[in-house]
């Protein structure tokens, strides 16, 4: 199989992916005015929390102490991460806090390379960052 098809099925996920991101936000800034938004959050983070040890459970037929306390530690990130963009959602346009939050990935990015930076890396995360100031800043005024 060449790697067209699968370039072609990849692009068509992250078009999806964007699709969906955008129409739950759309969803979730409708929804802030009617309920807290630390309530949307527990509400979006316990199926994860609740998921991940009974995906160990099955796969294992036991349950693993390990898996917990890396689902707990995962679970903290993914609630305190998922509070601060539903509160995001409060103070800014949907769209800007979908361009702001995914300045996240330049930031993985740029963690990732561990000294292993070249001139288009550093370019890549320096533009994704500008672009987001300028969102910002646009927002703001």
């Amino acid at each position: 199989m060449s790697s067209l098809p699968l370039y072609t099925l990849g692009l068509i996920y992250l078009l999806f992916t964007t699709l969906l991101w955008s129409l739950s936000s759309l969803l979730v800034s409708s929804t802030l005015s009617s309920f807290p938004f630390l309530l949307l959050t527990y509400i979006s983070t316990l199926p994860f929390v609740l998921l991940l040890p009974f995906r160990s459970i099955v796969a294992s037929r036991s349950l693993s102490l390990p898996l917990l306390l890396v689902g707990l530690k995962l679970s903290t990130l993914w609630f305190a991460s998922n509070a601060l963009y539903y509160l995001s959602l409060q103070t800014t346009t949907v769209t800007s806090s979908t361009v702001l939050s995914t300045t996240s990935a330049a930031m993985t990015y740029a963690y990732e390379a561990r000294g292993r930076y070249t001139a288009g890396r550093a370019a890549a995360v320096a533009l994704c960052i500008a672009g987001g100031c300028v969102v910002a800043a646009s927002d703001a005024g």
